[in-house]
């Protein structure tokens, strides 16, 4: 989603710096002493610039397959606001969804929860429900244990307790997943216009910062009478 959005901001940023490239090598050719500039054309850009792409790509790459930075990283963006709303909203949509088939599918409620918590995509609530199981195979009850771990909302609780009372936490959970994923895709997308606008505002700030550079420095290279 937030790919898609930003692809616009994306290819206007890479087609000026192309266009920039080309204009003054045009101008070189033809004895031009006024050239388009611009910081992404810039060799000392890149030389910080560089740096913190590959960084960023080694961390989303390696760093993300360590456990514990993965940890690390889902609780801060899980109480960053609004943001960690949606990543929580979407945690809790793939746990419901998975927790239902697989309950469904007639595995006993220990493991349907383990493998569930597993498939939620987030190491840090991953990690409170982690001693659920166990409790669950002891013979506690499915809300109460799953209370305890602090990693549900009051919404996924009364769910699960109603299904655990009427004997259908598969349909339940369903419903719940079918909350969150609606939920989270509104607000993900309202998020993503807001983010693919600021960028296309900072483009425009960025192209027209290029362009009044070049006419000054065009005026300032004018000799009077020109």
């Amino acid at each position: 989603l937030y790919r898609r959005v930003t692809l616009y901001p994306k290819l206007e940023v890479a087609a000026s710096i192309v266009i920039i490239i080309i204009a003054n090598m045009i101008i070189s050719a033809v004895g031009g002493t006024a050239y388009l500039w611009s910081p992404l054309t810039q060799v000392a850009t890149w030389f910080v610039l560089g740096p913190l792409i590959v960084a960023y790509y080694l961390f989303s790459r390696v760093g993300m397959a360590n456990p514990r930075v993965k940890y690390n990283y889902d609780a801060m963006v899980s109480n960053l606001p609004y943001v960690g709303g949606i990543m929580r909203q979407v945690a809790m949509a793939r746990f419901g969804r998975a927790l239902g088939a697989l309950h469904r599918g007639g595995v006993p409620i220990n493991r349907s929860v383990e493998l569930a918590s597993d498939a939620c995509g987030n190491e840090w609530l991953r990690a409170k429900m982690a001693p659920a199981p166990k409790k669950l195979e002891s013979g506690a009850g499915v809300s109460e244990t799953l209370s305890e771990t602090g990693a549900f909302s009051p919404i996924v609780m009364n769910m699960v307790s109603t299904g655990e009372n009427t004997g259908s936490i598969d349909k339940m959970v369903d419903k719940m997943a079918d909350y969150y994923e609606d939920e989270s895709e509104t607000k993900a997308m309202q998020l993503a216009k807001i983010i693919g606008v600021f960028l296309t505002l900072l483009v425009c700030v960025y192209i027209g910062a290029i362009i009044i550079n070049f006419y000054t420095n065009y005026a300032q290279g004018l000799k009077p009478g020109d």
